[in-house]
């Protein structure tokens, strides 16, 4: 009975860590920079100036402001 409990828990345990990975895998896949169209190692690259605002559409002229140097 006991063996069964911890072959469990320690199933339980790599499942969790199975899909914490895999949580993990996708975050980074989403952050790697954006290719420049037709090359193979050049990145694009944002560099958010002071005042710059984060809006939902290119025409749009409201949104929210975003600190200096982020990332995009």
């Amino acid at each position: 009975m006991r063996a069964r409990h911890n072959l469990f828990r320690t199933a339980l345990v790599a499942a969790a860590l199975a899909v914490s990975l895999n949580l993990c895998m996708e975050a980074h896949a989403a952050r790697q920079p954006l290719l420049i169209e037709g090359k193979r190692t050049l990145f694009q690259r944002v560099l958010t100036r002071p005042g710059a605002l984060l809006a939902p559409g290119p025409s749009e002229t409201e949104g929210r402001p975003v600190p200096p140097l982020s990332i995009f």
